[in-house]
């Protein structure tokens, strides 16, 4: 560690134009921020598909039907997007994840996320007909698909992660 510290203080020294050498710790860093840009660019159009459709008739029948049939989709395309990152990230090195665990967790993603949006959609059923707020619905139709995506997709890569790496 001394002699690599040395060599990054002469080659500052000598007046080269080096930039010191990538740690590894920088190296995950940026792959996991690469990570979390990712995260924000799917949940930017669920948010914004909230947004403008939470001033609809909250007694509308079409909220069912979203929620029932096309909100499950966002679910599979939020884990899709954020378990491909995760492999080509995993297959560059900038993280510390081998690349059959990240392929692991996006098949965990795709198939758990529908599963655990429509658990908790019907688990939360009756709350939401009490609510009964345009808001609420398009967030649980629009919004909550997409973290479940998400979610369930970075859950089992860190699971899957941390049994490789044993």
């Amino acid at each position: 560690m001394a002699d690599e510290a040395r060599r990054i203080r002469a080659s500052w020294i000598d007046g080269a134009r080096r930039t010191p050498p990538e740690t590894p710790r920088q190296r995950r860093r940026r792959g996991w921020v690469l990570v979390g840009i990712a995260v924000v660019a799917v949940m930017l159009p669920a948010v914004r598909t909230a947004v403008y459709t939470s001033d609809i008739d909250p007694h509308d029948g079409g909220w069912a039907d979203i929620a029932f049939f096309v909100s499950p989709f966002f679910a599979i395309a939020g884990a899709a997007v954020i378990g491909i990152v995760l492999i080509v990230v995993a297959a560059t090195g900038l993280i510390g994840l081998p690349v059959r665990a990240a392929g692991g967790a996006l098949v965990i993603g795709l198939i758990g996320a529908p599963v655990i949006y429509v658990a908790v959609l019907l688990a939360t059923a009756s709350a939401q007909d009490a609510a009964r707020s345009s808001v609420v619905l398009a967030v649980m139709t629009y919004v909550f698909p997409v973290v479940c995506g998400i979610g369930a997709t970075l859950i089992a890569a860190f699971i899957l992660g941390r049994r490789t790496s044993d």
